[in-house]
């Protein structure tokens, strides 16, 4: 399957570590999403793409998430956070790495949202 290989552009270990973390994800709809949002963290899919992968509207994905106690914005930074940790705990990776890994704009962008996700847990 071309989702078991790593992109040309991404780093082996990026592309190691997300099938480490997807392997370890159990299943279940908050199990898939993150699944689904570990596969490629650089590009993850809008809710509508992802509701459209999954063959449902925007407002049902949306009314799942609440009946998980969840919503996508709370998945993608969970994502984000477990990528982020990993990165600068145990790689050693500096925040301005990380924010190119994770697509972010710029690296206060990616502190702002660190904050946010420590904040949230």
């Amino acid at each position: 399957s071309i989702l078991a290989q790593p992109l040309p552009q991404a780093s082996m270990s990026l592309f190691e570590f997300s099938q480490q973390q997807v392997a370890a994800v159990p299943i279940g709809f908050i199990g898939f999403i993150q699944r689904r949002l570990l596969q490629d963290v650089r590009h993850m899919p809008s809710l509508e793409e992802l509701a459209d992968e999954m063959g449902i509207s925007p407002a049902t994905l949306k009314r799942k998430f609440k009946s998980h106690g969840s919503s996508y914005q709370k998945q993608v930074d969970h994502v984000r956070c477990m990528i982020s940790d990993h990165y600068q705990q145990k790689m050693g990776y500096d925040t301005e790495q990380v924010a190119q890994l994770l697509n972010f704009y710029d690296t206060s962008n990616l502190r702002r949202a660190m904050k946010r996700w420590i904040l949230a847990s």
